[in-house]
C-alpha cells in the first residue's frame, strides 16, 4: 500500500499500478455512520454557501486526507477545508469564494486520472437533514422525528418478551444461513463441482448446516460491563451524558438520558448522571458534532465483578473504571489539569457519598482530536489519582469461569460476561481439543478464549493488534498460572501465515527425534478459533487458513453474521477450475455486499481443499437489541 508521501508524488497519473480493491472483510464501498459522518459534508461553516462545497470523484482509494490536501496545495488550489478517507475514491472540499471553486474544477479535471479516469468535480449534495422538501436546505434538527425515549434506539426489542426476542434472532440467523447457500452456489461456475452440503434437504430448512437454535443469556437486565456514553445536549438544550437519539447523518444530535435502557447497569447510569452534573458546572463546552467543537466528548464505564459473586444473578461489582474522552484543542495545559483534578474530586465525592457507596477503581482522561469519537490506539491516556485513596491505576479485573482477567481501558472484553462463559465453553467443545492440540486464537483480545481453553490443549498462540490487550493477555496468563500460551502483537493478516508455518503440524507417524526437537513440533492437531471485529477477517487471513492443508477444524465466533458468512464463502466455496484473476484487477466491487465481494475474491483463491460447514448456533450476548453472537464450526 502506498504511503501518504507517495500518494502525492504519484498525484493521479501513475496510480494504475497501485489501484486495487481495499482489503477488508466487509463491503469496501460501504461506510458506517461515523465514516459517513466524516466523508460527507461535515464541518460546514455558518454562512458559507452550499454551492462552495464540492465533491471530487475518481481519486485513488489509498490516498488519505493529508495527501489530498497536499495535492490541492501543489495545484495552487485555495480551499477552506478538505476531507478524504483512505479506502474511498471521493473527497470533499469547501471554498471561501466561487472563484477558488472554479479554479479547482479546472485544475483537477485537467489532470490524468487513475486507470484513465479523470477527476470529476461537482457540487456536493446537501446532507439528508439539510434539504427540506423544497430543496432549500433549511431543515433543522428540531424538525427531525425523535423517539420518545432513547431506550427505543438503544434497546429496540425491550417491549417484547425475552422469548419473542430469542425467536426473532433465531429466525434472523437462519435467514443468513440460507444466504450462505445461495451465495456459495454462485461460486460454482465453469464446471466447478457442487459439494453435497450446497444441496441441503428439507430437514435442514435450506440452510448450509445443522442449526442448533439460540442460547439465551443468563442475565438480561443491566448485563453490560462496558458502556460508552456520548456527551452532548438534550432536547431541552441541557448538557447530558447518555446515548444519541438517532443517526447523525439524519440530522439527529440530541442525547437522551440512559435511565430507561434495560441493558445498562445501575452503576453506569449513576456515573453518567454524576458526570453530567459536573459538566453543567464546567466552563468548558460539551462536544458539538455539527461544527466539531467543544471539550467534553464521551464517557466509558467499565465494570469488573467480585469473584465470589460471579455466578449470582445480581453479582457484586468489585471494580469500576471511568474513561472520560475530551478534545483539548486550544485549552491551556494548566487549565486542563485544574479541571481534571476538579472532576476527580467531584466524581469520587459523588461515589463515596452515594447510598450505598459506589465503587471507583480507575479514572482516566483520553485526549483525542478528530471528528469521530473513535480515537486511535495511541491517543494519550492520563491516569488521575482518586481523592481519598491517592491511587491511580489503568486497569480493572473481571472473571470468566474461574479465571481472572485484567482489562485495560481500550482492550476488548465481551460486554456480557455471563453469556461469554457459555460462548467460550461452546467454542471449546466444538473445537475438539486435546493435549496434542495447537490452538490458534486469532483476534484474541485480552486472551479470554485461549486462556479459558489453555488447560485442554498443548499450546495456545494468540494474535491481537491492540498492544494494551496483548499486555493484558500476558499478564492474565501469569495471574492464572498458565504457561502454555504465546501472544503476538500484530495485524493477523501480517503474521498468521508465518505463524502457521512456524508451528508446522507433524503427522502422527513423526519420528520421536523430530517430535522432541522443539516444542513447536510436538503437535499432531491444529485448531483455529477466530473472534474478529464486526468487519470480519482480512482476506489475507482467510486465504492463509484456507490453504494451510493441516488445519482441519476452525471455529468462527462473530458478532456480525453477515461478515461471518462472507468469510465462510472464501473458506468453504469449492476452488474454481477457471483461470485466476491476477492481483484483483478487473474486479468491479462498486455497490457489492460483503458476500458479493467475497465471491469475487474467490476468483483469486488458490486451488485448495475447502472447509465444510458442520453446525451453527446463535448465542444471545445482547438482550433487548437486534444483535447476537453466532458460532459456526467448519471442518475438512
Amino acid at each position: 500500500m502506498a504511503g501518504e508521501e507517495e500518494c502525492v508524488a504519484l498525484a493521479l497519473g501513475n496510480a494504475a499500478d497501485l489501484e486495487e480493491a481495499p482489503a477488508s472483510g466487509n463491503d469496501p464501498t460501504a461506510a458506517g455512520d461515523e465514516e459517513e459522518e466524516e466523508v460527507r459534508n461535515d464541518g460546514d461553516q455558518e454562512g458559507r454557501s452550499k454551492g462552495l462545497r464540492k465533491c471530487v470523484q475518481n481519486l485513488p482509494w489509498y490516498m488519505g486526507g493529508d495527501a489530498f490536501k497536499r495535492l490541492l496545495e501543489e495545484q495552487d488550489i485555495k480551499f477552506a477545508s478538505a476531507k478524504k478517507r483512505k479506502g474511498k475514491t471521493v473527497g470533499f472540499v469547501e471554498f471561501d469564494v466561487a472563484e477558488h471553486a472554479e479554479h479547482a474544477k479546472v485544475k483537477l479535471e485537467a489532470m490524468t486520472g487513475s486507470k484513465g479516469k479523470k477527476p470529476k468535480v461537482s457540487d456536493a449534495l446537501p446532507r439528508s437533514w439539510e434539504a427540506d422538501e423544497t430543496g432549500n436546505g433549511d431543515a433543522k434538527e428540531e424538525n427531525a422525528e425523535l423517539p420518545r425515549d432513547v431506550s427505543e434506539v438503544v434497546t429496540p426489542l425491550a417491549s417484547q418478551s425475552y422469548e419473542e426476542q430469542l425467536r426473532e434472532k433465531r429466525d434472523g440467523v437462519a435467514t443468513v444461513l440460507r444466504k450462505f447457500v445461495r451465495h456459495t452456489r454462485k461460486c460454482c461456475v465453469h464446471g466447478t463441482p457442487v459439494p453435497e452440503w450446497l444441496t441441503p434437504g428439507k430437514e435442514k430448512g435450506g440452510m448450509a448446516c445443522d442449526f442448533e437454535g439460540i442460547i439465551s443469556s443468563p442475565v438480561v437486565e443491566g448485563y453490560r460491563n462496558k458502556c460508552e456514553f456520548s456527551i452532548g445536549f438534550s432536547a431541552d438544550g441541557e448538557s447530558v451524558v447518555g446515548f444519541q437519539m438517532g443517526m447523525f447523518r439524519k440530522g439527529i444530535t440530541t442525547i437522551g438520558n440512559p435511565r430507561n435502557c434495560r441493558n445498562v447497569s445501575d452503576i453506569a447510569k449513576f456515573y453518567a448522571g454524576a458526570l453530567g452534573s459536573f459538566i453543567r458546572t464546567s466552563e468548558f463546552q460539551v462536544w458539538n458534532k455539527e461544527n466539531n467543537s467543544g471539550f467534553w466528548r464521551m464517557l466509558t464505564v467499565r465494570e469488573g465483578r467480585h469473584p465470589r459473586t460471579c455466578q449470582e444473578e445480581v453479582p457484586m461489582v468489585a471494580e469500576v473504571m471511568l474513561v472520560v474522552q475530551v478534545s483539548p484543542s486550544g485549552i491551556a495545559s494548566d487549565a486542563k489539569t485544574k479541571e481534571y483534578e476538579r472532576m476527580a474530586r467531584e466524581l469520587s465525592s459523588a461515589a463515596f457519598s452515594a447510598s450505598p457507596p459506589v465503587t471507583l477503581t480507575a479514572l482516566l482522561v483520553q485526549e483525542h482530536v478528530g471528528v469521530s469519537n473513535a480515537a486511535p490506539a495511541d491517543a494519550p491516556l492520563i491516569s488521575l489519582a482518586i481523592p481519598g485513596t491517592e491511587v491511580s491505576v489503568q486497569y480493572i479485573h473481571d472473571y470468566i469461569g474461574d479465571l481472572q482477567f485484567r482489562i485495560s481501558p481500550t482492550a476488548f472484553f465481551q460486554v456480557n460476561s455471563f453469556a461469554a462463559e457459555k460462548l467460550y465453553a461452546l467454542a471449546g467443545e466444538w473445537a475438539g481439543l486435546g493435549p496434542n492440540t495447537l490452538l490458534f486464537d486469532i483476534c484474541c483480545g485480552t486472551g479470554t478464549i485461549g486462556l479459558t481453553l489453555a488447560r485442554k490443549v498443548g499450546m495456545v498462540v494468540g494474535i491481537e493488534i491492540n498492544a494494551d490487550a496483548v499486555t493484558d493477555a500476558l499478564t492474565n496468563a501469569k495471574l492464572n498460572n498458565i504457561s502454555n500460551c504465546r501472544f503476538v502483537c500484530a495485524k493477523a493478516e501480517d503474521v498468521v501465515n508465518k505463524l502457521l508455518n512456524e508451528y508446522e503440524v507433524l503427522p502422527e507417524e513423526s519420528s520421536e527425534d523430530n517430535a522432541m526437537d522443539t516444542d513447536k513440533k510436538r503437535f499432531s492437531n491444529v485448531v483455529v478459533i477466530v473472534d474478529p471485529p464486526r468487519s470480519g477477517l482480512h482476506p489475507t487471513v482467510t486465504k492463509a487458513l484456507r490453504v494451510h492443508s493441516r488445519l482441519k477444524r476452525l471455529v468462527y465466533v462473530s458478532c456480525n453474521p453477515d461478515t461471518l458468512i462472507a468469510n465462510s464463502i472464501e473458506l468453504c466455496a469449492p476452488s474454481s477450475t477457471a483461470d485466476k484473476q491476477k492481483n484483483g484487477r478487473g474486479m468491479n466491487i462498486k455497490g457489492m455486499s460483503s458476500m458479493g465481494y467475497a465471491r469475487q475474491r474467490m476468483k483469486n483463491m488458490p486451488n485448495s481443499e475447502p472447509f465444510k460447514p458442520v453446525k451453527a448456533v446463535a448465542v444471545d450476548l445482547f438482550p433487548h437489541t437486534h444483535h447476537c453472537e453466532m458460532v459456526m464450526l467448519l471442518q475438512r
